[in-house]
């Protein structure tokens, strides 16, 4: 769908890693990486699903734009335009009061 307004959600090299910890003092020797490099934007009128296999980072996409998570590097924007990275810590009911992560268990269809 094309349309002239600004998308309500778009995300920009958006990557989120996670710290992989080893020795005697537990420090990063490497990084788990979740989330590398998305970039999407949705438009008014659009709904995004995301499909993959067991583990290969659609919740971790989810909460990373929810701000559940802090990103490691990137940036996603709400309808305002405004760069969520901006907002407080403890304030990401700004994105989720209209974002909602569905989680769908499909074993359960059966």
């Amino acid at each position: 769908m094309t349309n002239s307004a600004a998308p309500i959600l778009s995300t920009d090299t958006l990557r989120m890693h996670f710290p992989v910890k080893g020795g005697v003092f537990q420090r990063a020797v490497a990084a788990c990486k979740a989330v590398d490099g998305v970039n999407l934007s949705i438009e008014p009128g659009e709904t995004l699903g995301l499909v993959g296999e067991s583990g290969c980072g659609k919740s971790t996409l989810g909460k990373t734009v929810a701000r559940l998570y802090e990103p490691t590097e990137g940036a996603s924007g709400d309808r305002n335009r405004q760069n969520s990275a901006q907002l407080a810590p403890k304030r990401p009911q700004r994105v989720t009061q209209w974002a909602r992560i569905t989680f769908h268990q499909s074993q359960m269809s059966w």
